[in-house]
């Protein structure tokens, strides 16, 4: 998958993934500098019908204060046209509501 950001024509992000993992890019642009954003995921089924699953993603760049972070997903699936997820982000920072 490959997307472009209409509105920053520097920005662009790209994702793959094999199996259970995924690996995706993101370049972001800003009025102080820009960063780019790695992402490193893995998903897994519990069951047939419940999912987990892990994702951390780490930015290098110049003028940008973004955190590295470590989330966690579930998701519920009792048919295939209704899902109910649960998203935990950024479990590694040290601030719990700014």
């Amino acid at each position: 998958m490959f997307s472009i950001n209409q509105n920053q024509v520097n920005d662009y992000s790209i994702a793959a993934n094999w199996g259970y993992y995924g690996l995706g890019y993101e370049r972001i642009s800003g009025t102080t500098g820009r960063t780019n954003r790695f992402h490193l995921a893995a998903g897994f089924p519990l069951g047939s019908q419940l999912f987990l699953g892990a994702r951390y993603r780490f930015n290098r760049g110049e003028g940008f204060e973004i955190p590295n972070a470590f989330d966690l997903g579930m998701q519920y699936r009792p048919s295939s046209f209704f899902s109910l997820g649960l998203l935990a982000n950024q479990l590694n920072s040290t601030q719990i509501n700014g």
